[in-house]
């Protein structure tokens, strides 16, 4: 006995060494919450990221909105602001470069042709009206990216630098929060949106959501485990098991540098919970040997009982311990990185978990009653009314199990049923917003830029020509025109951003004062407004091209005569159509004066209409123009003279999977449809990723399902060495999938990085009651199925209420999460374990005593051989 002593104590301060070294290291740990960490490295999506960013740049710019809650933005004191926020943030070491109302180019013609100047030049009230002029005449370029169409909103983008570490991402959203602190906010409301404002929110959020969950997970299970044994060393011993065994992985964690991301950080919570089972039927059976004594129990007969316990509880332990981990590393097939780890993790944190319950439980119980025990501490709390053979929780169960097998059927497929109606309309997919809840600031910050900006979603298209320059090609410029307006029309789609407008910015401004087709001979047009040549053509429009460029512009200009009138306003309504709107009229009637150089509001395609004779000589000028401007287009051309390459950017209203699916479709579809043979597209972007994540979740959890199923049903089957027995066991499973997708159906729960770890895990625990519940029929049935039935209900079926409260209580906790689905994934959890011990304890005790497998009923001599156990001995004695 003093050997004995020595060593739990040895084994004991070797364990709190362990447990405290891996709590230390708790600072060690690094944390990444975006999407990207689910990611493959070497997936499509995610290298096209990587090669867009090396051509133009970062994709995840940090917004700063700024809005006035009164009048507009275009007011000195607001103007002011928005520049001493681009100074300031601009001096941000990390920064790249940010750009506002305050650091953009305009474009304009002057005396000497081409002028790139300040979009904002000042704060009086002339150069408030010049600003104003100006927002106006390029308003596709400016508003909807720059300032709202009610100009009551304006942006400041930051672009941090390309291969920031995160510690570095970290300091500059530190530092620009800091500098939004300090503006006086008393008219204006700042907000902060973007995708690395969520990542840095949720990575923030993490460790706090750890800080306050594992305390109220543990408090729950506590006070499970106190209702459930009314004694302290019931309540601390088996808490302090799941303590270090979770305190383990987290230092395995921390040594082996494992990323902390939204997957993993579940795993010391789940461990607290899941965990709780082994030390539970240990103490339970513990409990029960110890109430049947009358008189105080030696140290000796400790020793003994609790060999006796083990005997009995080891190999049951074990396997649900095995098909617990099956559950977990069933995620092992996953194509997510973070879920493999999740897996392993997890898998290690059970097997430590059984360790703990089958070796430090026995020795903490040795050494808190290593002076003897009175029995009588044991037998005064409910739990004894409780496991009391008439007690009438366990007389219905036996009733339900024995006698009510047709409604018990019924009621099975009807929910069968229920499962398979409702299981198409759950939603797939992992919005990062979605993680936090709708009045939250930034969820609230994020939804108002997207009502006045067009949209908070992005996708990225890059087309590469076949050649330099190739990009240039007026026909591709044209088309992607195109691709523009059409895309634009979409309900999904807010706005797109190409080098078009640039390009028809710069032509325009270039031929502000030109006359189309200078270089063919001018002819008078005899012009009769009611010509059949103009109505009675099948194409007024065609008719009307071929003969605008007759009129030279002095000409043009020098007449004030009704005719001239007309033809203006019928060669406008010609190219507008009838259904135009009056802005559109507008634009073409001053196109046929090129006032302002409206006629060359466009992509030039023409030659000879600005006296050129190739579609290379077009080319060419296009590549002057944009050596003349100068200005900052690395964001949609890879090279300033050469571009082979270009970027258009999607701003997406919705980003939904199915709304996401449409976009992807409809762009897919026109570059398809008008690309060259020799051209490629692809489509990036952070909603690309989303979409990719989601597809990849939904093969992760058909994987994980049934690589779950398998396994469990493999392992069982040899552990009762008939494949029926595997097939029983999966009852309780099946039962807690129905109940976890019916759920999530009624109750518009999307499957996403989090929810769908659940079934695989929900497999894994829901069959420890099925190897709890049959393992007690093989130990007590003396050769005849449920011949002890409410012995099985009083001990095992005790057990396996008292575990299914602990983990669904401990799930419970999960609801005081910051994060949405770590919240419904509590909820659904819950369900799950309500679902798999109500059908261990009805459906499955029905089954098995409706068909009588022969797995059950074995030897009644090898069984107690086995279990070390004589229940007729036990009863008579007590």
């Amino acid at each position: 006995m003093r050997h004995r002593r020595a060593l739990d104590i040895g084994i004991l301060l070797l364990t709190i060494l362990l447990t405290v070294g891996s709590l230390s290291l708790i600072g060690n740990l690094h944390i990444d919450s975006s999407t990207e960490a689910f990611m493959p490295a070497d997936a499509q999506v995610v290298q096209l990221n990587k090669t867009i960013e090396t051509e133009f740049g970062t994709l995840d710019a940090i917004i700063v909105g700024v809005m006035v809650k009164y009048g507009t933005i275009l007011e000195p004191t607001a103007l002011q602001t928005i520049s001493m926020l681009t100074d300031r943030l601009a001096d941000i070491e990390g920064v790249q470069r940010v750009t506002s109302l305050a650091q953009v180019d305009h474009i304009s013609s002057g005396s000497e042709g081409l002028e790139v100047v300040p979009l904002l030049q000042g704060t009086d009230a002339s150069e408030i009206a010049a600003l104003t002029a100006r927002l106006n005449a390029w308003s596709d370029v400016y508003v909807g990216t720059f300032i709202s169409a009610d100009k009551r909103l304006a942006t400041v983008v930051v672009q941090p630098q390309i291969g920031l570490s995160p510690e570095a991402n970290v300091r500059v959203l530190a530092d620009i929060r800091s500098i939004i602190a300090s503006v006086d906010q008393k008219d204006l409301t700042i907000a902060l949106v973007g995708l690395p404002v969520v990542k840095s929110e949720i990575n923030r959020s993490l460790a706090a959501d750890m800080v306050v969950l594992i305390p109220i997970v543990a408090f729950i299970i506590l006070l499970v485990l106190l209702l459930a044994f009314r004694n302290i060393a019931g309540v601390l011993i088996p808490l302090v098991s799941l303590i270090v065994s979770a305190s383990l992985v987290i230092g395995i964690m921390a040594v082996f540098q494992i990323t902390f991301t939204m997957a993993t950080m579940l795993v010391p919570v789940l461990l607290l919970i899941v965990g709780s089972a082994y030390g539970i039927h240990v103490m339970s059976h513990f409990t029960e040997e110890v109430t049947r004594y009358t008189t105080i129990i030696s140290p000796e007969e400790i020793v003994k009982i609790i060999r006796t316990v083990l005997t009995r509880n080891t190999m049951p332990v074990i396997m649900a311990g095995a098909t617990t981990a099956a559950g977990f590393v069933a995620q092992f097939a996953s194509p997510l990185g973070p879920f493999r780890t999740f897996g392993l993790l997890s898998a290690i944190g059970v097997v430590l978990s059984q360790i703990s319950s089958l070796l430090l439980i026995p020795l903490l119980l040795r050494l808190t009653y290593r002076k003897g025990l009175d029995p009588a501490r044991f037998k005064h709390h409910p739990d004894s009314r409780f496991a009391s053979s008439g007690h009438h929780t366990f007389t219905v169960l036996e009733t339900i199990a024995t006698k009510g097998a047709i409604p018990l059927m019924i009621g099975s497929v009807l929910l069968l049923g229920l499962t398979l109606a409702l299981l198409p309309s759950i939603k797939v997919g992992t919005n990062m917003l979605d993680f936090f809840k709708p009045k939250s600031q930034l969820v609230q910050d994020t939804q108002l830029y997207a009502d006045q900006m067009n949209g908070s979603g992005m996708l990225t298209v890059m087309v590469e020509g076949d050649g330099a320059s190739s990009v240039l090609e007026p026909s591709f410029l044209q088309a992607l025109a195109g691709f523009s307006s059409y895309m634009e029309s979409l309900p999904e789609v807010g706005k797109v951003q190409t080098v078009v407008p640039y390009i028809q910015r710069i032509n325009r401004m270039m031929n502000h004062d030109s006359v189309p087709y200078a270089s063919r001979a001018a002819e008078e047009l005899d012009f009769n407004f009611f010509s059949t040549e103009l109505f009675g053509a099948e194409n007024p429009t065609s008719a009307l091209s071929n003969e605008q460029s007759t009129v030279k512009k002095e000409d043009m200009l020098a007449t004030d005569s009704p005719a001239t009138y007309l033809q203006a306003i019928a060669e406008a309504y010609a190219r507008s159509g009838p259904t135009s709107s009056l802005g559109t009229f507008v634009e073409n009637l001053l196109a046929t004066q090129n006032y302002d150089g409206a006629a060359f509001d466009e992509i030039p395609t023409d030659p000879a209409k600005y006296g050129l004779e190739t579609q290379e000589d077009l080319r060419n000028l296009i590549s002057q123009y944009l050596v003349m401007y100068a200005g900052n287009l690395t964001f949609f051309i890879n090279d300033a003279l050469e571009p082979d390459k270009t970027l258009i950017t999607l701003q997406l209203r919705q980003v939904e999977t199915e709304a996401l699916r449409r976009v992807v479709a409809e762009a897919s579809g026109y570059w398809d449809r008008y690309l060259p043979e020799g051209w490629s597209y692809n489509i990036g972007g952070g909603d690309a990723v989303s979409l990719t994540l989601t597809d990849l979740v939904t093969r992760s959890q058909i994987i994980s399902l049934i690589g779950a199923l398998l396994i469990v049903w493999v392992l069982v089957s040899l552990m009762f060495r008939s494949a029926l027995a595997g097939l029983y066991s999966l009852i309780p499973v099946v039962f807690a999938l129905m109940g976890i997708f019916t759920s999530m159906a009624l109750l518009g729960i999307h499957l996403d990085i989090i929810t769908s770890l659940l079934a695989a895990l929900a497999i894994g625990i829901g069959v420890d009651y099925a190897i709890h519940f049959m393992s007690a029929c093989r130990r007590l049935s003396y050769g005849e199925p449920m011949h002890g039935l409410m012995e099985i209900y009083r001990t095992t079926g005790r057990a396996i209420i008292i575990n299914a409260s602990s983990v669904a209580l401990g799930f419970s906790g999960l609801i005081f999460s910051r994060f949405i689905p770590i919240q419904q994934m509590g909820i659904l959890f819950t369900v799950s374990m309500v679902f798999s011990a109500l059908a261990s304890l009805t459906v499955l005790p029905m089954a098995i005593y409706r068909y009588k497998p022969k797995f059950i009923g074995s030897d009644t001599t090898r069984l107690r051989q086995a279990t070390g156990l004589d229940i007729t001995t036990r009863r008579a004695s007590t």
